[in-house]
């Protein structure tokens, strides 16, 4: 309802997607180990069969076989051992290779990387978003204070987070009132923070409770109920205690789990990464293996 100045920093060619396709076109065109191999391979040997061919070629007239029969076999001594496809095949592998990536959200740096792929011997994923969805709904509610909802939506209004937007979107269906918040803040791997009408409002992780010395003794429990299922749980508190937990569950996604397995088979090691609460990591490490 109100106005916005944006100013744009990058434009054209700077932006993030001209980017992505000029790393794309530059992968393309670069040339990997065994291109090179193949290149200095060609060139000795093309010139040698070359030579080979016209020797067959004139040993054969000259031991009395027609001249179409010597041709036939200089040009099948070309055919059979000249290596033009082993300097064809392997730029166009590659090309086919980076362009399939690229078409599939997969982005190769350059030839000599997608050549490395194969030595790779473990695979660090992501949780959120990549095993699991990247929009996570509310699932759990402990209510504590009246004002809740309200707190945990005006804190979470200003968050690009996927845990925020499921809380917004809750509030959204629950018609619950967002209240200007000053003096906000967001705490990377924690929490965000923030004041409404002269009160100070946190919304987190354990961790960033404690930072903040708010007491979490009395919902430990509770707490650690909602990680063994998986669910994350936030918490929010007002001033010095908490108000409630808002618990959010992320569904996983249906290829991830035949993904992960077709890796390990692979004999690769795939490990996660999250900022999430242990025990919720640990939920989502079992289901998906």
């Amino acid at each position: 309802r109100g106005a916005i100045k944006f100013r744009a920093e990058n434009v054209g060619s700077d932006t993030m997607l001209s980017g992505i396709i000029r790393l794309v076109e530059e992968a393309q065109s670069s040339k990997a180990q065994i291109q090179n191999t193949a290149d200095k391979v060609s060139a000795i040997f093309v010139p040698t069969v070359t030579v080979i061919a016209l020797i067959t070629f004139l040993a054969s007239y000259f031991l009395g076989l027609s001249l179409q029969e010597a041709l036939d076999r200089a040009v099948a001594v070309l055919v059979i051992a000249c290596p033009c496809s082993l300097g064809l095949a392997t730029p166009t592998a590659l090309m086919v290779g980076i362009g399939r990536g690229a078409s599939m959200g997969i982005l190769i740096k350059n030839a000599d990387a997608l050549e490395q792929v194969c030595k790779i011997k473990a695979l660090v994923l992501d949780k959120t978003g990549t095993i699991t969805s990247g929009e996570p709904s509310v699932s759990d509610l402990v209510i504590m204070d009246s004002d809740l909802l309200m707190i945990a939506s005006s804190l979470e209004y200003n968050s690009e987070h996927p845990l925020a937007k499921a809380i917004i979107k809750y509030s959204k269906q629950e018609n619950i009132e967002i209240h200007k918040m000053d003096e906000f803040e967001a705490v990377f791997g924690k929490g965000v923070k923030g004041k409404i009408n002269n009160d100070d409002v946190y919304g987190g992780n354990v961790r960033f409770m404690i930072e903040n010395n708010i007491d979490v003794r009395d919902i430990e429990d509770k707490i650690n109920e909602f990680a063994d299922e998986g669910k994350t749980p936030l918490i929010f508190a007002k001033n010095d205690h908490v108000i409630g937990i808002i618990a959010c569950l992320a569904t996983i996604k249906e290829p991830s789990k035949e993904a992960i397995k077709k890796l390990q088979n692979q004999g690769m090691k795939v490990v996660m990464v999250t900022g999430d609460h242990l025990k919720s990591a640990t939920a989502i490490q079992k289901m998906v293996g």
